[in-house]
Protein backbone atom coordinates (compact mmCIF):
# COMPACT_ATOMS: atom_id res chain seq x y z
CA UNK A 1 0.00 0.00 0.00
CA UNK A 2 1.28 3.32 -1.12
CA UNK A 3 1.55 5.83 1.85
CA UNK A 4 0.95 9.34 1.94
CA UNK A 5 1.63 11.95 5.08
CA UNK A 6 -0.52 15.10 4.89
CA UNK A 7 0.92 18.21 6.38
CA UNK A 8 -1.72 20.82 6.82
CA UNK A 9 -3.55 22.38 9.66
CA UNK A 10 -6.99 22.07 9.01
CA UNK A 11 -8.46 19.47 10.30
CA UNK A 12 -11.20 19.48 7.57
CA UNK A 13 -9.46 19.17 5.18
CA UNK A 14 -7.32 16.21 6.49
CA UNK A 15 -10.56 14.32 7.00
CA UNK A 16 -11.92 15.18 3.64
CA UNK A 17 -8.42 14.55 1.58
CA UNK A 18 -7.58 11.13 3.78
CA UNK A 19 -11.26 9.85 3.37
CA UNK A 20 -11.10 10.36 -0.49
CA UNK A 21 -7.57 9.07 -0.54
CA UNK A 22 -8.23 5.71 1.59
CA UNK A 23 -10.88 5.08 -1.18
CA UNK A 24 -8.14 5.23 -4.04
CA UNK A 25 -6.35 2.64 -1.63
CA UNK A 26 -3.46 4.75 0.05
CA UNK A 27 -2.37 4.45 3.67
CA UNK A 28 -2.60 8.29 5.17
CA UNK A 29 -1.06 9.42 7.90
CA UNK A 30 -0.97 13.14 9.54
CA UNK A 31 1.17 14.81 11.93
CA UNK A 32 -0.99 15.67 15.14
CA UNK A 33 1.69 18.30 15.43
CA UNK A 34 4.53 19.81 13.46
CA UNK A 35 7.03 18.59 15.55
CA UNK A 36 5.99 14.63 15.17
CA UNK A 37 6.62 15.46 11.07
CA UNK A 38 10.61 14.00 11.20
CA UNK A 39 9.35 11.07 13.15
CA UNK A 40 6.39 10.17 10.54
CA UNK A 41 8.76 10.55 7.86
CA UNK A 42 11.74 7.64 9.77
CA UNK A 43 8.85 5.49 11.25
CA UNK A 44 6.63 5.41 8.48
CA UNK A 45 8.57 6.21 5.16
CA UNK A 46 5.85 7.91 3.40
CA UNK A 47 6.85 7.90 -0.56
CA UNK A 48 4.34 11.17 -1.28
CA UNK A 49 3.70 14.35 1.18
CA UNK A 50 0.96 16.80 0.32
CA UNK A 51 2.06 20.16 1.88
CA UNK A 52 -0.12 23.00 2.81
CA UNK A 53 1.89 26.22 2.50
CA UNK A 54 -0.14 28.09 4.97
CA UNK A 55 -0.06 27.27 8.71
CA UNK A 56 0.50 28.82 11.55
CA UNK A 57 3.77 27.64 13.09
CA UNK A 58 5.88 27.23 10.02
CA UNK A 59 5.32 28.16 6.55
CA UNK A 60 4.55 24.92 4.00
CA UNK A 61 7.94 26.17 2.05
CA UNK A 62 9.59 26.09 5.47
CA UNK A 63 8.67 22.67 5.84
CA UNK A 64 9.60 21.19 2.66
CA UNK A 65 13.19 22.96 2.43
CA UNK A 66 13.57 21.42 5.93
CA UNK A 67 12.09 18.11 4.52
CA UNK A 68 14.87 17.91 1.47
CA UNK A 69 17.47 19.07 3.77
CA UNK A 70 16.50 15.83 6.07
CA UNK A 71 17.03 14.09 2.71
CA UNK A 72 13.09 13.17 1.60
CA UNK A 73 13.38 11.65 -2.09
CA UNK A 74 9.66 11.20 -2.28
CA UNK A 75 7.42 13.16 -3.72
CA UNK A 76 6.31 16.48 -2.61
CA UNK A 77 2.38 18.22 -3.90
CA UNK A 78 1.82 21.37 -2.41
CA UNK A 79 -2.16 21.62 -1.67
CA UNK A 80 -3.13 25.22 -0.72
CA UNK A 81 -5.42 27.93 -1.34
CA UNK A 82 -2.85 30.26 -2.68
CA UNK A 83 -2.80 31.94 -5.88
CA UNK A 84 -1.49 29.89 -9.15
CA UNK A 85 1.90 32.32 -9.02
CA UNK A 86 2.78 31.80 -5.35
CA UNK A 87 1.75 27.92 -5.31
CA UNK A 88 4.28 27.36 -8.97
CA UNK A 89 7.05 29.29 -7.28
CA UNK A 90 7.10 27.49 -3.86
CA UNK A 91 6.90 23.86 -5.75
CA UNK A 92 9.93 25.16 -7.56
CA UNK A 93 11.61 26.57 -4.28
CA UNK A 94 11.11 22.78 -2.65
CA UNK A 95 11.33 20.96 -5.70
CA UNK A 96 7.83 19.80 -5.38
CA UNK A 97 6.84 17.39 -7.61
CA UNK A 98 3.60 19.58 -8.61
CA UNK A 99 0.77 21.42 -6.75
CA UNK A 100 -2.90 21.98 -6.71
CA UNK A 101 -5.03 24.85 -5.79
CA UNK A 102 -7.60 24.14 -3.23
CA UNK A 103 -10.17 25.64 -5.23
CA UNK A 104 -9.75 22.71 -7.38
CA UNK A 105 -11.77 19.64 -7.71
CA UNK A 106 -10.94 16.83 -5.24
CA UNK A 107 -10.42 14.57 -8.29
CA UNK A 108 -7.71 17.11 -9.59
CA UNK A 109 -5.59 16.43 -6.38
CA UNK A 110 -5.91 12.61 -6.51
CA UNK A 111 -4.57 12.30 -10.11
CA UNK A 112 -1.82 14.32 -9.01
CA UNK A 113 -1.34 11.91 -5.88
CA UNK A 114 -1.64 9.19 -8.43
CA UNK A 115 0.97 10.43 -10.66
CA UNK A 116 -1.23 11.87 -13.47
CA UNK A 117 -0.14 15.38 -14.88
CA UNK A 118 -2.34 18.40 -14.49
CA UNK A 119 -3.01 20.77 -17.09
CA UNK A 120 -3.09 24.59 -15.34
Amino acid sequence: MRKVLMIDDSKTVVTGVSAALKKEGFEVMAPERFVDIHTMIRAHRPEIIILDLNMPTLSGEQIGRFLRKHEFTGRIIIYSGEPADKLAAAAQNIGAAGWVSKDQPLGDLLGVVRGQPLAV
